[in-house]
Parts: structure tokens; sequence; C-alpha cells
């Protein structure tokens, strides 16, 4: 193991500091000690009476060196830390995409940046590449495959499932419009039953263009960076839809680009914006979902963001 490669050839001694007697062999040590170097959170060290106010009194030579994972104050400071929460931003090149957003979000992502640096991670930034018509080409695969797939689910259904094709689907939402369509309507499914099947050359066209533009994009801007994983807003705050306009979205959006390429993506809190929760998220290229979860992990360990989700009767709407 690591530590005995670290300690070969030097002697040592386990002492049980919750006993009496554990704690006379401590003593017995310490005496003699020049350094004592500790790594037990701050309030357990206060309980075991090893803490620097208990020991320095008593030992004014002894030099007391801590080590906490989480600091030795802060809303972190009893929370144990694992080597690999510890060391998983040390060193750690991240690429940085900063697209456009409103400045409250601006706000909240720069303090994500800062605890990354904190950390002892490189951030990069990098440029944000050209996507000309990959959201186009991204409905098309959506709606082929929205299609090929309802329809293989529906088939599967038991007999007492009377729509079993996405054209029935429709022409029974159609017959009951005031019970299954109060407030929308059902266009992506009407653009969806145009569509020509998972064999239909025009999808395998921009399905392939899509792979490549979004693989390129997330595999060129970590390649810029020397990164082996991305951070960026995941989305804008949380927006209101209501039976008149819809959606009312207010990016930015993480989530397109991986989805699109299959590459891993992890969301952690990012904390509140007027009252309304964001995420910062990591996203790597291909198989390096290890890499995200660490980085992901430490980040939200240490930044401790995640708000108590609660559910007020009304926000202030709209991102500034």
């Amino acid at each position: 193991t690591g530590y005995a490669a670290v300690n070969r050839n030097k002697k040592s001694i386990l002492v049980d500091l919750t006993t009496v007697g554990g704690k006379e062999v401590f003593d017995r040590l310490i005496t003699t000690a020049d350094v004592l170097i500790t790594s037990t959170r701050p309030r357990a060290r206060q309980k075991l009476g090893i803490s620097y106010e208990q020991l320095s009194g008593r030992y004014p030579r002894l030099v007391y060196c801590s080590i906490a994972g989480l600091g030795e104050k802060g809303p972190t400071l009893d929370r144990p830390a694992f080597d690999t929460t510890a060391q998983a931003l040390s060193g750690l090149r991240i690429a940085v995409r900063r697209p456009d957003m409103p400045r409250a979000v601006a706000a909240r992502f720069d303090a994500a940046l800062q605890v990354l640096r904190d950390a002892g991670a490189i951030l990069v930034p990098v440029a944000e590449p050209r996507m000309d018509g990959i959201g186009e080409a991204e409905l098309v695969v959506l709606l082929t495959e929205l299609k090929a797939d309802l329809n293989a689910y529906l088939a599967s259904t038991p007999p007492a499932v009377t729509a079993r094709t996405l054209d029935q689907v429709i022409a029974f939402n159609a017959a009951r419009p005031a019970a299954e369509m109060p407030f929308f309507e059902q266009d992506l499914f009407a653009q969806a039953a145009t569509t020509r099947g998972l064999d239909d050359p025009a999808y395998k066209a921009v399905r392939a263009k899509s792979l490549a533009a979004a693989r390129g994009a997330i595999d060129g801007m970590l390649r810029e960076a020397h990164a082996r994983v991305l951070v960026e807003p995941s989305y804008g705050p949380a927006w209101p839809s209501d039976p008149v306009y819809g959606d009312q979205y207010n990016g930015p959006s993480a989530s397109q680009w991986p989805a699109i390429a299959g590459y891993p993506h992890l969301t952690v809190p990012m904390g509140l914006v007027l009252g309304l929760p964001v995420g910062l998220s990591f996203v790597a290229a291909r198989d390096g979902d290890a890499v995200v979860l660490q980085a992901g992990y430490a980040y939200e360990q240490r930044a401790q963001a995640r708000e108590r989700p609660g559910y007020a009767s009304s926000v202030e709407a709209g991102a500034r």
C-alpha cells in the first residue's frame, strides 16, 4: 500500500486515545516529541484531548501541525475527508466554457470557479466553438427516434392499450382535446409522425452530423485547454411555464452537447438565484466518467452549495 511504501523501515505504534491507557501512552510520547501531526477533524481533536489549545500550554515547545481535509472552520469542518476528495481537484486542468448568462447566474458561476481554484484546480478559459445547425439536426434526430421508439414501445404493451402507434396516439388526443390537450397542442407529435424511420438516409446524415459536431466541440475545448474535464453553468434558473406562452426558457444549457455526443455529464448544486436552484456541470470526453465523478464530488463537498428544497407559493420571476 501507499502507507507501507512511505513508512517503510520506520517504527510505529497504534494507540487508542479513547481509553485511559491509551491517553497515558500518548502523554509519555508527547513529552519527548518535537512535532505532532494530526489529520483528525477539529471537534474530534477536542474530544480526544489533543487539540492545539489543549496541548500548547502543557508543551510550549511542541510544533503542532494540523491537516484538515475540509478546513479548520466553516460549515464543513466536521465533515470527513477522503483522499479522493482532497486530491481530486489538486492540479487538475479544467476547461471553462463561459456562455452568455444572466448576471446573477454569472455571479454564482464565478463563486463556483473560486472554489475550484482554492482546491488547487488549474482553470483554463476556452473559446466557444461554432455550432451552426446543430439544433435543427438534433431536432430531426429526436423526432425520428421518438416515432420509432414510441411505436416499438406501444407494440409491446398489453392488448388493453388500444393506441399502439404514434398516429393512433395523435388520433386519440385529437378526439379528446378537452381532456388530453387543455393547454398545449401536440405539434411535436405531429412533426414526428412525418418522419421516415431509422433507415431514412436524411436521418442518418443529420445524426452523423450531430455526433461529429458535438463530440468535436467537446474534444476540441478539452484539447485546447489540455484539460480532462470541462465546467460550465448547467442551466439558467428554473423558468415559469404558463398556459398562454408555455415554457419561457432563459439559458444557458450545458446538456445539449454531451447528450448528443454520449459523453459523461454531471450536474451538482451551485446555489440559488432569486430562490431558484442553479447547477454547475462537469463534462468529459468519452470514457471520462471517473474524472467527472471525482471532480464533481470534490467540488460538491467543498462548496456545500445545496439548499434544502422548499415549496414556495411564488417566486420573483426572471434571472438578473
